[in-house]
């Protein structure tokens, strides 16, 4: 019983499976191969290095295998000894055989032979393992036969000798060409073959270099995400990169917009996001970065415009470039003005009955006769929409004749044109009551969570969780996103909250309720009215499982008595921004999941005895005591309780109660200063966070909790000294210690041999980091920067080959060890602030490094190693501030990845690198008052990079600067330039002739005080920097030097910043403006906590002549930082005096007049022009120009049309003849005062 039509292939996740020994070649060969795969836009599957391995080869990799055209066996010399590559390798050799798997071995440093007949390395390897799996020889013998057959094929064969750069394009060029022949995989889907062909003619691949973005519309469950999936498989290969980025609606929703920009990051360019802060920033990166490469993104599920522009823009891709984007809202593809728009049309009848056949029939069975009536009844109900085809064809698969007639003639009871449901349905009665229940809880509360964490709490439910989900998934009702976490199509979704609406009338005898917050207008919602109504009333039953009570914004709930006391079989319990005006004392002893957001009591209640409770959530609480422990039960299922931000908190319970729990989070709870001691007996515990617990000031003497993966202690300031590690912790991967007062670290630190990350930042009594610490073979991160009394780093910090973060900036290293030149995969060394640095002599070994800070170090002459620029051929930021050296060697020219060079105040610093790396975006030089070969000015200008700058000022021309962009271009530029600062984390400040606070401070007074309120949003994660403007009077003419300062100060009087506005000298009489951007960097960490809710800005100075009539702040967010530089912006081009141009053309006239009388005999200026292909640099455009003209007309009227054109003069100066009389004298005197005014603006 079973149809005969062909099951549907197989949909591949990725090109080409690597399989390879990690220790032998994952930082160099496999590494290279890697990505030179990704750079033919091959999609390529490694595993990471800290997957877990157990003694097998896990389900990830088995299915990774199965879902790869391609694989790649790395063959080296210690390959064989792993059991987990052989695994793999038979695993390889099994779908070489069944499922017509590609396979290339690559034999590196090993001979063929030597693998074909297992001799050498191979022959020691295999003779452990006939040791060790003396029961299983079995398995022995099919690695033996899988790694002769592998071995049999040919492959590429690499010795000391070979060119390794050259393999691996080799590998990439040959798998790309074929998969550019291989034909679809998915061109025998039924019905899709003639929808891809016409997607491909719109597409329009050949010999076409524009862009083009292409929408597919259609209802819900019409096969949309389906169809792009088998285009991109199809065409992705003929693209420098691509990708597939699924569910963008959803995940917009849950994680925004910066999320999903730090996915195409990953993605398209290999790189890290973590950066971009801003949905602006992120699109300004991205644009930046893709606007050279040709790329093919598919956007799935969009449903708002500004989801496309932040994610692909207008014009941000390469010529060639392809989008495709799959909406359900065809008037969003026509406002983004899509090229084409393809409508997916419903199948037709035969197309609907063959895929309703593939569905319900098993692979290799006939379909019998009596089937065929009515598998096309219906094929025809499901009026065309694949996915209930695939719904109903799953429920109606292994049943009998009369099954079928029977739940067809339920069907038939609906007619054709209603909506899908009743389909949809037919496969949700087919299920299982503990596999409708999961269907339920996923629809309701659990879609978007994490299986791993939901897994245990449909376990307590007695769901039977892992048949269950199963059974879910092969019905068609349930996927496994690749992040691992539950989804359902939105229709199905829909259906499953159907069927509980439909369980009764009145909504406290339903088995759920939920109120989400991501339904902005939820007042208006039906879920709203029926969660108020059973609370308000009081008409909860014990039908009720679940409620979810999850609003967006904080909604005072009327009680006129406990609305818990009659749902006593509630298991799953979520409230969030909803305050009760009685809270309620009762609770389920049914209870599973507990999650109350600012729970208002002190203590749970006496009556509080749910046994088989798995997590406990009640953050931001009131909470002293968490319960009355007399009275608890065993709770053995109690896996998480997060406390955290408890700030009544001073003690914990007993947890011996809860003797598997899993996760502690104790962060922010202020007052907390003891800890249980059960605590050190939970031997599951993976998750301990007790950050910021401030009161704590000791943990006991020795501590071994072997299930440990993440230990925060930053923030316990009042902690001096870490518990030695007893025992095996080799779990602990993370382990944070910043801000802490400890003194030492025990050397049973070895103990963590499992340690990715330490973080020792600003642990100011630390004396030294012992040597012990390099054993620590797995560490990748180390952060030690204030630990102002460490003065020397192992030396052996070598041995740490993993190690990617070194960061010892303001600390007491004096010199780095010789050894630090074998940290091949370092990628950041920050020493910034190290006075009397000794770096070694080369940078050899050092090719993987990105981020170089050396600031503040005294480095002298010849102090950097002459082999930068050969070495460090990946950097990208060279921070070399504040040093003492006259120059830097002549290599730095060829960092081609460079990007940013910082210089500033380098006093002795006498020649700039030149010429300068074509890569390079910001340069840094002011303050250096000794160099010669650079004009000493600002130049900024737009490239295809963005806005780019040069900043070769003087110390003391810092103060005054106007913009080199012009009346016309100005509107469009200036709020680039001043979210690139943003961006870069850098301050500014502007002067303007300004007469008022303008509308975008969001706080202003009239004093030299302004206050401004932090709400819950403004934090340590999205916040960017503060924006202060001063509006304020010169009374007279001074020379004084005073200067005027700008102090934060918390609500409690604490001071937090203090910045120093520039000088006034030059201001003339009359009213003036300063607008000062403070970075966020500058301020405390955590603002909010640090300023008690209020940030005072107030503005004094010790210069009578300048009085402060008013002040103004705003808070500048990653969210609004665009919108504040366009009202920033806006603010500055106010400053352009519309009578320019007529004043500039007297100037001229004026000009001409004295120079025809020979009065003015010189005219010296520096001017700022447009970046031309006439430079001091080879290859660069740059915008700066020093000039001195001599007394002929054409200099003075190129001075006078260029200050016209750019608004821009700086210094210049009219010096006349001796015999000039006196009414010569007054016109000079004119004319100086005339460009005065237009210096001043």
């Amino acid at each position: 019983m079973a149809s005969s039509a062909s099951s549907t292939p197989t949909i591949w996740t990725h090109d080409v499976f690597l399989s390879f020994r990690g220790e032998d070649t994952r930082t160099s060969f496999t590494d290279h191969l890697y990505h030179a795969l990704i750079q033919k836009g091959i999609g390529t599957f490694r595993d990471e290095e800290n997957l877990k391995r157990g003694k097998s080869i896990g389900p990830v990799l088995l299915k990774a295998i199965e879902e790869s055209r391609f694989a790649v066996v790395i063959l080296s010399e210690d390959y064989a000894s792993s059991g987990w590559c052989l695994d793999e390798l038979a695993h390889i050799a099994e779908g070489m055989k069944e499922r017509k798997l590609h396979v290339f071995p690559v034999f590196y440093h090993v001979k063929p032979s030597e693998v074909r007949h297992q001799t050498g390395n191979f022959s020691e390897a295999f003779a452990k393992h006939e040791e060790n799996f003396k029961g299983n020889m079995e398995k022995v013998d099919n690695w033996r036969k899988a790694l002769g057959e592998i071995a049999a094929i040919w492959g590429w064969v690499l010795d000391k000798d070979s060119k390794e750069a050259e393999v691996t394009q080799d590998i990439a060029d040959k798998i790309s060409t074929i998969l550019h022949r291989m034909p679809s995989f998915g061109e025998d889907l039924i019905g899709m073959g003639p929808r891809i062909e016409k997607m491909e003619l719109f597409l329009d691949l050949k010999e076409r270099d524009d862009v083009r973005t292409i929408g597919i519309w259609g209802m819900g469950g019409i096969g949309k995400t389906t169809l792009a999936e088998l285009v991109y498989n199809k065409i992705r290969n003929q693209f420098q990169t691509s990708h597939f980025l699924h569910d963008v609606r959803e995940e917009y929703e849950k994680q925004g917009l910066v999320s999903l920009q730090n996915v195409l990051f990953e993605k398209l360019l290999c790189c890290s996001g973590d950066d971009t802060h801003n949905v602006h920033m992120g699109m300004s990166s991205l644009k930046r970065r893709l606007r050279t490469k040709k790329v093919l993104i598919v956007l799935d599920d969009v449903d708002h415009q500004k989801q496309v522009q932040a994610l692909v823009g207008n014009d941000w891709l390469g010529r060639g470039s392809r989008v495709i984007i799959t909406t359900r809202n065809e008037q969003l593809l026509k406002a983004y003005g899509a090229y084409h728009i393809f409508e997916v049309e419903k199948l037709n009848d035969e197309e609907a009955f063959q895929l309703f056949c593939k569905k319900a029939f098993k692979k290799g069975h006939e379909m019998a006769d009596d089937y065929t009536k009515v598998s096309k009844g219906f094929a025809k109900y499901t009026n065309g929409l694949p996915l209930a085809i695939e719904v109903l064809g799953g429920a109606l698969c292994g049943k009998t004749v009369a099954e079928w007639e029977s739940k067809f003639a339920k069907l038939k009871e609906y007619p054709d044109d209603k909506d899908i449901f009743p389909a949809l349905r037919i496969s949700y009665d087919g299920l299982e009551e503990t596999e409708k229940q999961i269907f339920l809880d996923i629809a309701c509360f659990f879609k978007g969570d994490y299986r791993d964490r939901v897994h245990p709490i449909f376990d307590a439910c007695n769901f039977h969780p892992t048949i269950g989900i199963s059974v879910l998934q092969d019905k068609c009702l349930v996927k496994i996103t690749e992040g691992n976490r539950l989804w359902m199509h939105d229709l199905l979704q829909q259906m499953g909250r159907s069927v509980v609406l439909g369980e009764s009338f009145e909504p406290g005898k339903r088995s759920r309720l939920w109120v989400s917050e991501n339904v902005s207008e939820y007042r208006d919602s039906r879920s709203w009215d029926d969660v108020n109504t059973v609370l308000e009333d009081n008409l909860g039953t014990i039908a009720v499982h679940g409620m979810f009570l999850t609003l967006p914004a904080k909604e005072e709930i009327e009680l006129d008595a406990d609305p818990f006391s009659n749902m006593r079989g509630l298991k799953l319990l979520k409230i969030c921004n909803a305050n009760f005006s009685e809270c309620p004392e009762y609770f389920s002893r049914q209870l599973r999941l507990l999650e109350w957001h600012e729970y208002p009591l002190e203590s749970l209640p006496p009556s509080f005895r749910p046994s088989s409770l798995v997590e406990l959530r009640l953050p931001n609480s009131r909470i002293k005591q968490l319960w009355h422990e007399m009275r608890l039960p065993m709770m053995e299922k109690l896996m998480l309780i997060d406390l955290s931000d408890c700030k009544c908190l001073t003690k914990t319970p007993d947890f011996s109660k809860a003797p598997n729990l899993m996760g502690l989070v104790l962060q922010g709870c202020e007052k907390l200063s003891e800890l249980h001691p059960t605590i050190w007996d939970l031997q599951h515990l993976a998750v301990l966070s007790l950050k910021d617990c401030e009161c704590l000031e000791s943990l006991p003497h020795s501590i071994c909790l072997e299930s440990l993966e993440f230990f925060v202690l930053s923030g316990c300031s009042r902690l001096e000294r870490f518990p030695e590690i007893g025992g095996n912790m080799g779990h602990l991967s993370k382990l944070h210690l910043v801000g802490t007062g400890i003194r030492e670290l025990p050397l049973s630190i070895e103990n963590l041999t499992g340690l990715i990350e330490l973080n020792l930042e600003a642990c100011k009594n630390l004396l030294s980091l012992p040597s012990i610490i390099c054993s620590l073979a797995s560490l990748k991160y180390l952060h030690l920067s204030g630990c102002s009394l460490i003065d020397q780093l192992p030396e052996n910090i070598g041995s740490l080959e993993l190690l990617k973060v070194l960061d010892a900036c303001q600390t007491a290293i004096r010199r780095l060890p010789l050894s630090i030149l074998l940290l091949k995969n370092l990628q950041r060394l920050c020493l910034a602030g190290c006075k009397g640095l000794q770096l070694p002599h080369s940078f050899s070994g050092l090719s993987s490094l990105v981020f170089l800070i050396l600031s503040g170090c005294g480095l002298g002459e010849g102090a950097i190693p002459d082999d930068i620029g050969i070495c460090l051929s990946s950097l990208r930021v060279l921070h070399l501030s504040e040093n003492n050296f006259e120059s830097i060697p002549e290599s730095i020219s060829q960092l081609s990845e460079l990007r940013e060079l910082s210089l500033f105040k380098c006093c002795n610093l006498r020649f700039l690198p030149e010429p300068l790396p074509l890569s390079l975006k910001h340069m840094e030089a002011h303050g250096c008052p000794l160099q010669t070969n650079y004009p000493k000015t600002l130049n900024v200008w737009t490239s295809a990079e963005g806005i780019c700058t040069i900043d070769c000022r003087d110390s003391k021309g810092d103060e005054v600067h106007r913009l080199p962009i012009d009346e016309e271009h100005g509107e469009q530029l200036l709020p680039m330039y001043f979210e690139d600062l943003i961006e870069r984390q850098k301050g500014f400040e502007l002067r303007v002739t300004y007469t008022r606070i303008p509308d975008w401070c969001s706080e202003y007074s009239s004093g030299t005080s302004v206050t401004i309120q932090l709400s819950d949003s403004e934090d340590s994660n999205s916040l960017m920097g503060v924006a202060v403007f001063v509006f304020f009077k010169i009374l007279e003419n001074s020379s004084e030097m005073e200067e005027t300062f700008c102090h934060f100060h918390a609500s409690d009087g604490r001071l937090l910043h203090r910045c120093v506005f520039g000088n006034y000298e030059n201001f003339r009489v009359g009213s003036h403006a300063v607008c000062c951007y403070v970075p966020a960097f500058s301020l405390p960490r955590n603002l909010k906590k640090e300023s008690k809710g209020g940030l005072r800005a107030s503005v004094s100075t010790n210069r009578p002549s300048l009085k402060v009539k008013g002040c103004g702040i705003r808070l500048i967010s990653h969210q609004d930082a665009a919108k504040f530089a366009h009202d920033f912006s806006q603010t500055a081009l106010q400053d352009v005096n519309p009578n320019f141009g007529p004043h500039c053309k007297y100037m001229i006239d004026v000009a001409l007049k004295l120079e025809s009388s020979g009065n003015v005999i010189e005219v010296d200026y520096h001017l700022r022009e447009r970046p031309s292909t006439s430079t001091v640099n080879q290859g660069r455009s740059t915008s700066s120009t020093t000039t001195s003209t001599d007394s002929s007309i054409q200099p003075v009227q190129s001075l006078l049309s260029k200050l016209y054109e750019y608004l821009d003069i700086l210094y210049f100066s009219l010096s006349s003849c001796s015999n000039c009389n006196k009414k010569k004298k007054e016109k000079e005197r004119l004319l100086k005062r005339k460009m005065f005014r237009l210096y001043e603006g």
